[in-house]
């Protein structure tokens, strides 16, 4: 008997389907209905009465779904144990988009670059699509990524929203208008981080679905940085973070605003949805989204 197929038997249980269960352990029902009836040939009953309407434990699967319950819980605390480098601290794996730390409160920064009393952090930086396979391939426990996610594969909880804004200088001929569309920046000069950024990436999807041209005139990722950038070019659009504009910025650029589009993208922490969580882990998960509070 496999740990695996303690895991897997659960799953089916708390699921009631295997096409359900197939689809969150992201196997193939072919496979997933393979490994339970080994289980079942090695324990030499059936778990399960197969009906049209779903599936319905046998008493021997009642008996031994609390058996594995119990064997689960029993597991994840020797991965607990085993999981504390010589410190005694436990050890936790983050992937973070890049430079979306510096967005986090304080004391999550705390945690994630310097660990704690209790944990030791493993940071990995990079854009969101590798945080994202990251956490996918198991090779993180958790990423904080700036990007909408696929809820049928990952539990995830949004921490926060991060609204983008268009500006120009107040001498482009932009600055007349406090809202304007899409078709508007058609071909004009425009200053975007690069292309496998999540911004750039939504912000070409809005201009394709408008039908106009994005105009790449300079790529630059850091938002105060394109802030000053445009300060000093009247020709040049951008986009950028709203809460990074300052009062004395807006002596030089003016806000646009995008018509009925608040072009919010959100930061959230994910991790996949058949992973059962050490108890470190979920302490980890509530320190996380504590910070918010």
């Amino acid at each position: 008997m496999e740990i695996n197929q303690i895991r897997y038997y659960i799953e089916v249980c708390n699921v009631g389907s295997m096409s359900k269960a197939a689809e969150k352990l992201h196997m193939s029902q072919q496979g997933l209905s393979l490994a339970i009836r080994r289980l079942e040939a090695e324990l030499g009953c059936d778990l399960f009465y197969r009906k049209s309407s779903g599936l319905v434990l046998t008493e021997h699967g009642k008996v031994f779904k609390s058996e594995a319950e119990a064997i689960m819980r029993h597991v994840n605390r020797i991965y607990d144990y085993c999981s504390s480098g010589s410190s005694g601290k436990a050890r936790i794996s983050v992937a973070i988009t890049n430079s979306v730390i510096v967005r986090l409160p304080a004391k999550l920064q705390q945690l994630l670059i310097n660990g704690s009393e209790e944990f030791e952090v493993k940071l990995f930086e990079g854009y969101s699509s590798n945080c994202v396979d990251m956490v996918s391939d198991d090779d993180a426990v958790f990423g904080i990524v700036y990007c909408d996610c696929d809820t049928s594969k990952f539990d995830v909880t949004t921490l926060d929203m991060v609204k983008q804004v268009i500006i120009v200088s107040r001498e482009h001929p932009l600055a007349v208008k406090d809202e304007i569309e899409i078709k508007d920046l058609d071909n004009v000069p425009m200053a975007v981080p690069d292309e496998y950024s999540t911004p750039r990436i939504e912000l070409s999807q809005k201009f394709e679905a408008a039908g106009a041209r994005l105009n790449v005139a300079y790529v630059c990722n850091r938002p105060r940085q394109v802030i000053d950038i445009v300060s000093n070019n009247t020709g040049l659009a951008a986009r950028t973070i709203a809460d990074e504009i300052t009062e004395r910025d807006l002596e030089k650029v003016k806000v646009l605003e995008l018509k009925n589009d608040p072009f919010l993208l959100p930061v959230n922490l994910i991790a996949r949805k058949d992973r059962h969580f050490s108890m470190h882990e979920r302490l980890f998960r509530h320190m996380i989204i504590d910070s918010y509070r």
